[in-house]
């Protein structure tokens, strides 16, 4: 089961006063000093990203980390072949830690289970209603855009919201719209199993879709904007387990390690299988044993902890030939929450440099 996530970990060379960034294949082995369930996580892959349109971010390395600790003051300490530099000083070397909010873009497809128990429960489906506007509530000022979708025994999805979209007023007024005679003619046509394995790999299909390639052995650089970098995730709430059959588990897990380009965060209540619930997800995943108003709400609430805990570390080295070994100590307010370690960082040759940070 693939466990360290996709493509946008960015440890990447910008182009600045005649610096030429070079390809540096040997990113690929970014590590932390954790295990991918814990709370801090490190994206692997690294690309040679070139933004010729202005100087802006550029002369520096970046690469993008998940916390979802409760982080106060983030900062970073940085060790460049056992030198230390600390994010503080005027040195050449520098560190600095940035929320995702300046610099990324989460694109979430959420996929709500409209099937079982939750659906035919009015208080139930009112309170998934209420759960979900607290969270497009909650990551609203993120840089985070939502689509929503919901999964019943139907082999496809069915969009709610189909594309992505910043814009929470529309988000809350298509939920809204799910009134009570929407969900009973869900009821009437007798589509109460659970296609949970396919609705995933659909999600996947249509996930992919906005960020490339991302079922590819060699992995897509990301999508940059005004010098914004964009990412998808598949987040599936839901109560129960796969009876519709219209997939194997197997093929789902299948298309989840394929998925290099895709953060997947799984979400469960009640009668959800909670070892499916991990198995889906790219980090630990959100479970609650019972099945109520408060539960949902809570798995919610750690959905939008979630959806809020990107961080990009930006690195300035110090020279600008050869190669460098690299650790940066990620603390918060002085106490250590993660380590990226690299060892010889090929750096460009060219005798000009400027750092932007």
């Amino acid at each position: 089961m693939r466990k360290y996530f996709i493509i946008l970990a960015v440890f990447a060379l910008f182009i600045g006063c005649g610096r030429v960034g070079t390809q540096n294949d040997s990113l690929d082995t970014l590590s932390t000093n954790s295990s991918s369930k814990d709370n801090f996580d490190v994206i692997v892959k690294s690309q040679y990203l070139q933004n010729s349109s202005s100087y802006i971010k550029q002369g520096h390395y970046s690469l993008l980390f998940k916390y979802s600790g409760n982080s106060t003051n983030l900062d970073g300490v940085l060790y460049e072949n056992g030198s230390n530099y600390s994010s503080s000083e005027s040195g050449e070397a520098k560190v600095v830690i940035d929320p995702s909010s300046n610099s990324i873009t989460n694109n979430i497809l959420l996929l709500l289970d409209f099937s079982g128990s939750i659906i035919t429960d009015s208080s139930l489906r009112t309170q998934l209603k209420t759960s979900v506007k607290y969270f497009i509530d909650g990551v609203s000022d993120k840089n985070v855009k939502i689509a929503i979708y919901y999964l019943n025994s139907k082999e496809t999805i069915t969009p709610i919201i189909s594309e992505p979209t910043a814009i929470s007023t529309r988000l809350v007024e298509e939920i809204d719209r799910l009134d009570d005679s929407y969900f009973e003619g869900i009821i009437e046509e007798n589509l109460i199993s659970t296609n949970l394995y396919g609705g995933i790999i659909k999600a996947s299909e249509i996930a992919c879709n906005w960020v490339g390639n991302c079922t590819s052995d060699v992995l897509s650089t990301p999508t940059f904007n005004n010098d914004n970098f964009e990412f998808a995730s598949v987040a599936v709430f839901t109560d129960g387990r796969d009876q519709a059959a219209w997939a194997e588990k197997s093929e789902m897990i299948a298309v989840i390690n394929k998925n290099k380009s895709l953060f997947y965060q799984a979400v469960g209540v009640g009668d959800a299988d909670k070892d499916l619930i991990e198995d889906i997800s790219s980090d630990a995943g959100i479970y609650e044993e019972e099945l109520n108003a408060d539960s949902i709400q809570t798995v919610f609430d750690k959905l939008t902890i979630w959806a809020n805990s990107f961080y990009e570390a930006r690195y300035c080295p110090a020279a600008q030939k050869g190669s460098v070994d690299i650790k940066i100590d990620v603390q918060d307010n002085g106490g250590v929450i993660g380590t990226i370690e690299e060892s010889s960082v090929s750096l460009s040759g060219s005798d000009e440099f400027r750092c932007d940070l």
